[in-house]
């Protein structure tokens, strides 16, 4: 059985001044009951890819709309994920990055030598920058001050989160990964601001931080899981822009086991593919394609739209199967003509003849005997056995490997309840299992269900089972 779940992904939220989250919130409960509508399933995860704010000149200003931040995303995880925060992922984007913490860092270079200034930003140097407005050098000059540019993001981010999730110290050189066995998926979460600051828009992802999660990412890759990496910038620009990340940062993704990029930036929703390999060879894990989705602006008005494009967002449907990953792409877009409206009313965005983008993602195909013995490893090491019955349920397997797994499974769960609600039975055991399960519960309900079960009045010529039958 394929076992579909989908993706808000939402970017460069840029709330307009004049406008509230709640128009916003309610704009997009609006559309979920248009999607799941017509069969999209509620987002299980929600991905924000940077530009929470349109960020500030003073500390205070920043911190404000960090409030006004937190309280709209906290509506969208009690709306959207039950009130689960471990599956909204967060990263930042240049609005996030603290003006005022890269003001403090620098020193102005004007009376300095011009000429060895020069040779410098042009051979790339990290401290070195050039302020067109004052045609002036200017140096980093204060390298800790420099590196909390991100501080007021982490500070919003560990309060969120409450510190059971917590921003990495160095954002830059490390990076996240979460990982959510029941949909084989994981998330890797890079900050692509490596030298970013109020002077410099150019984007970068450090490679520290990607070998910081290689090897969970080979891992989970191994295990057939879709990896799933989240940051800010696009990845091309027109000719006199810099504000972009080079696609080499995505050829290094595509070796790190990365199958599919989030990310915003560039206010438009599109979807694209890079092949992070020589085209002369056939695709393998060493020469993988990278399934690209940007996000456009959830709330921006003019200043942000490029001309002839509207408020975007996009909802991803994933059906993960034994190697490969069927995604469809939903591009909502806001179908009002006043593109500053307090409250936008989403549709699906028309893509040549129809409403959504499909494609297919590989995945490392798995032999029967490694899934089972993954399956066994979730309750083993986790304890987790309710989910791993749950991922058994829904392979179609059969035969004695399987039959032993799911019996230690089986008695790896202690909670009647879930038994009672969720236990599929297929042998005897299962069945004198569920009748002892009734008895301590006193269920009424599941007694008379298992008294009319044909198939377990079949299995009544066993003494013990029509013992407990009786007693039902």
């Amino acid at each position: 059985m394929d076992k579909k779940y989908s993706i808000l992904h939402i970017s460069d939220i840029h709330k307009l001044e004049g406008t509230n989250y709640e128009a916003l919130l309610q704009s997009l409960l609006t559309d979920r009951d248009s999607y799941m509508a017509v069969g999209v399933p509620k987002p299980k995860y929600v991905v924000v890819s940077g530009d929470l704010i349109h960020g500030g000149n003073t500390a205070d200003e920043i911190r404000e709309q960090y409030a006004e931040t937190k309280a709209f995303l906290t509506r969208i995880v009690n709306e959207f994920l039950e009130h689960d925060k471990t599956r909204i992922l967060i990263v930042p984007g240049n609005h996030d990055m603290s003006f005022p913490h890269s003001r403090n860092s620098m020193v102005s270079e004007a009376d300095a030598n011009k000429k060895q200034n020069l040779d410098l930003f042009w051979k790339g140097h990290p401290e070195i920058r050039w302020n067109w407005k004052e045609l002036s050098f200017y140096k980093i000059s204060n390298v800790e001050e420099y590196k909390k540019r991100f501080d007021l993001f982490r500070n919003f981010y560990n309060d969120f989160y409450e510190n059971e999730r917590t921003y990495p110290d160095d954002p830059i050189s490390s990076a996240e990964c979460y990982s959510f066995a029941d949909d084989k998926v994981t998330f890797a979460l890079f900050n692509s601001c490596k030298r970013l600051d109020h002077l410099n828009d150019t984007a970068d992802i450090d490679d520290d931080a990607i070998v910081s999660v290689t090897q969970r990412l080979r891992t989970t890759y191994n295990q057939g899981f879709l990896n799933v990496a989240i940051w800010h910038h696009h990845y091309y620009g027109a000719p006199r822009e810099t504000n972009y990340l080079d696609r080499e940062v995505i050829n290094k993704l595509s070796h790190s086991y990365i199958q599919v990029g989030l990310f915003g930036h560039q206010h438009i929703s599109q979807i694209a593919e890079f092949y992070g390999g020589d085209l002369a060879l056939e695709e393998s894990a060493d020469n993988q394609r990278v399934l690209l989705i940007s996000s456009g602006t959830l709330f921006g008005g003019k200043k942000e739209l490029p001309d002839g494009y509207k408020r975007q967002y996009n909802v991803i449907e994933v059906t993960p199967q034994n190697g490969e990953a069927k995604i469809e792409i939903h591009v909502r877009e806001d179908n009002n003509h006043n593109v500053e409206s307090k409250l936008p009313i989403w549709h699906p965005k028309p893509i040549s003849s129809t409403a959504s983008i499909k494609t297919i993602v590989k995945l490392k195909k798995l032999e029967d005997k490694e899934i089972l013995a993954q399956i066994l490893r979730i309750g083993q090491e986790n304890g987790d056995y309710k989910s791993a019955y749950n991922q058994l349920k829904d392979i179609p397997m059969t035969g004695d490997l399987y039959q032993s797994i799911r019996a230690e499974v089986i008695r790896g769960i202690k909670d009647n309840r879930f038994l009672l609600d969720n236990l599929q039975p297929e042998t005897k055991n299962d069945y004198m299992l569920l009748m002892a399960c009734a008895e301590r519960e006193n269920d009424m309900d599941a007694k008379r269900r298992l008294k009319e079960d044909e198939q377990l009045k079949a299995k009544l010529d066993d003494p013990i089972i029509k013992e407990m039958f009786d007693r039902l």
